[in-house]
């Protein structure tokens, strides 16, 4: 098998459509606290800085933790040998190995051959659409530091999304007047925003929310 045939890793083309639609939705959800929920924030001060430091950790986690998962190849060593006697039929025969007929190489017992990769992965969990890559031994610790910080960062906007919601019904004089006193919103909206409106969009943005959070438990 050929270098040119088998996917390297997961910033190969062609790219997924799935993984185009997390090139749109991850800056869409940092938009989303940056532009709009971080300004509805309460006061003092300190609660903004607190969770929008946590907020950073979670989104900068995520996006080293995604490009190292797409950067690494997941591919079993075995591939990546080019000794023919390595492959001879007595080799077959060693201990901890098997056979791949269409890697056409002898990989690790563990190994799977990935039928949208075309190669073999150590300890092959799964191909993820989502990342457009195979994971396996070489990616899992990044791959669930994706995971994780997806979850962290999601259920912070959720969580306050949740609240202002909340606030918005039952206190909705006190929400209003964070806006009214928010020189960023006045700026850009002015008293465009009613409080309609402000409750449509955070309707749209716990149910939003709350479904992104579900397909990463």
């Amino acid at each position: 098998m050929s270098d040119q045939k088998r996917r390297i890793n997961g910033l190969q083309r062609p790219w997924h459509e799935f993984q185009i639609a997390t090139w749109v939705l991850f800056p869409i959800i940092l938009v989303h606290y940056y532009a709009f929920l971080m300004h509805l924030l309460w006061r003092p001060v300190a609660v903004v800085i607190v969770l929008t430091i946590a907020f950073s950790l979670f989104a900068i986690a995520c996006a080293i933790s995604a490009y190292i998962t797409l950067a690494i190849d997941p591919v079993d060593d075995a591939l990546l040998c080019v000794d023919v006697e390595a492959n001879s039929l007595e080799s077959r025969s060693t201990a901890g190995t098997v056979h791949c007929y269409l890697c056409e190489k002898d990989v690790d017992h563990s190994s799977k051959h990935c039928r949208f990769c075309d190669k073999c992965i150590v300890r092959f969990d799964h191909h993820c659409k989502w990342l457009n890559t195979c994971i396996g031994q070489k990616n899992y610790p990044y791959f669930l530091a994706i995971i994780v910080s997806v979850l962290l960062l999601t259920s912070e906007s959720l969580g306050i999304s949740i609240a202002l919601l909340v606030e918005a019904f039952a206190y909705p004089r006190s929400i209003l007047g964070r806006i009214e006193h928010n020189d960023f919103l006045q700026e850009r909206i002015g008293s465009a925003l009613s409080l309609d409106a402000l409750q449509g969009l955070l309707i749209a943005s716990v149910v939003v929310l709350f479904g992104l959070s579900l397909i990463h438990i």
